[in-house]
């Protein structure tokens, strides 16, 4: 008995020792495939640039110094979307040549990840000759980048420096400063060089983040949730809001609390705005199979100030749609609390071009007055959405309410009553005129892949609402 117990716990030894070995190839093969495809003539690998940068450290006497430059062009996703990967490579070519020009021939540099470069550069240069090879280098990439065709685009990128051992002890350490500054450069909107500095260390979390957010797009982690609007007086889904949500790997499912406020410091909100017209046009196509009633669904999508503030908006939606053949009508532009930011000009404007392109406008009735509502017919607004608690709250003195209510019958606009939970609800402020409604009592955000299920499950449920 007693052998044989042995016999099954070496039997299980063996197993776990198999299984983490097998482990240890498999990502041996990935981390050789991953390096692979990074791979540029004349330049070195990752893995060889962090050799050159370890072996140095281990053999320099104690005082020697050495920098360290890294490069991470900005918005360089939007490229590969609009060129395919084949452009975006020979780019990202063009890129390190121009760079490689600018260095004397004893740096060493490498892609080190996807759109960035890492630059090493010995204790033959001082902290000044470095930090104007980082700027020759921002200057030079800020010059028209041309593509196939002859055409030229504008590419900038964020640049960073650090000094050894100032700013680090090990590659590690070293790293983890130039990603601290490359996050800051891009809070300030990129196309800039920062120098590491430990009064930048306080904000660790964030850029951890921030570069998990960059992966997480690489990766298409993001993904929108849908949260249905109803129309109660025709008893049928009216549209969904698109929601965006996170696929974290080790997280769960993230909501945008806890990333957004990132995404809008580093720029990653443009992309945002352009994946989610783009998803939400697919979307509306896969609803037309699954109920005929989803063949004028209108699908919503909430924009944020900084977005709003973005000259390229109105034509970068303009040519989402027209790339997929999609109808702006059908597409909702949310503008949460426009009353406190509407007196941005740029921001006006572009919704003034938004609608001009055929999109329809949805606003936050928070804190809407008169005078808003005035600035809200030269934007050719077709929606306010309002809190269940901001309608039911007024109903008592009703003048805000009747206000809000008159201008939208008189205008042929629409309302919809936010975060119903409860059918007293629903039917106490459909007694008011309002017709749409959204909120838990109709149904959770949820991915695309329940719409079916829920369909059917509506269509059997509410029949019954009266």
């Amino acid at each position: 008995m007693l052998e044989t117990l042995m016999m099954i716990a070496l039997l299980a030894v063996m197993v776990t020792i198999t299984y983490f070995i097998a482990r240890k190839v498999i990502f041996e093969i990935k981390s050789a495939k991953d390096e692979k495809s990074l791979l540029i003539d004349g330049i070195l690998t990752r893995s060889d640039i962090n050799s050159v940068i370890t072996s140095y450290i281990t053999r320099i006497a104690k005082g020697t110094t050495f920098s360290l430059i890294y490069i991470d062009l900005d918005k360089f996703g939007d490229l590969s979307e609009a060129f395919g990967e084949k452009e975006s490579k020979n780019i990202l070519e063009n890129i390190a040549k121009r760079i490689k020009k600018l260095l004397p021939t004893s740096a060493k540099i490498a892609r080190y990840t996807g759109d960035e470069f890492l630059i090493f550069l010995n204790n033959q240069y001082s902290q000044k000759q470095v930090t104007e090879y980082g700027y020759k280098i921002l200057y030079e990439l800020r010059n028209k980048t041309k593509v196939a065709g002859g055409t030229e685009i504008d590419l900038t990128a964020s640049v960073a420096v650090c000094y050894y051992p100032m700013h680090g002890n090990s590659l590690k350490n070293l790293m983890d400063s130039l990603k601290i500054a490359i996050y800051q450069a891009k809070k300030n909107g990129g196309n800039s060089l920062k120098i590491y500095s430990e009064e930048l260390k306080d904000q660790e979390e964030s850029i951890e983040y921030y570069y998990q957010i960059k992966h997480a797009i690489e990766r298409h982690e993001f993904q929108l949730y849908y949260q249905p609007m109803i129309d109660y007086t025709n008893k049928k889904i009216y549209g969904y809001e698109a929601l965006l949500r996170w696929n974290h790997p080790t997280l769960g499912v993230l909501g945008p609390d806890k990333f957004i406020n990132i995404m809008e410091q580093t720029g990653d909100i443009h992309w945002v705005g352009r994946w989610g017209i783009e998803s939400i046009i697919k979307t509306s196509y896969e609803l037309r199979g699954i109920h005929s009633m989803y063949d004028d669904v209108k699908i919503s999508i909430n924009l944020s100030p900084k977005q709003l503030l973005s000259e390229t908006i109105a034509s970068d939606f303009a040519k989402a749609v027209k790339k997929l053949k999609g109808n702006p009508k059908n597409i909702i532009l949310e503008v949460g609390e426009f009353a406190l930011f509407e007196k941005q000009e740029q921001i006006f404007e572009n919704l003034v071009k938004l609608s001009e392109v055929g999109f329809s406008i949805a606003v936050d009735g928070f804190s809407i007055d008169l005078a808003t509502i005035n600035r809200l017919s030269r934007i050719n607004m077709d929606m306010i959405k309002m809190r269940q608690k901001t309608i039911t709250e007024n109903e008592t003195n009703g003048k805000y309410l009747e206000l809000l209510l008159n201008y939208v019958k008189t205008n042929g606009k629409l309302v919809v009553a936010e975060g119903v939970e409860a059918l007293d609800e629903v039917k106490k402020i459909a007694k008011l005129g309002v017709e749409l409604f959204q909120g838990y009592y109709f149904g959770t955000p949820m991915p695309f892949i329940e719409l079916q299920d829920y369909t059917d499950k509506f269509m059997e449920k509410f029949g019954n609402l009266n």
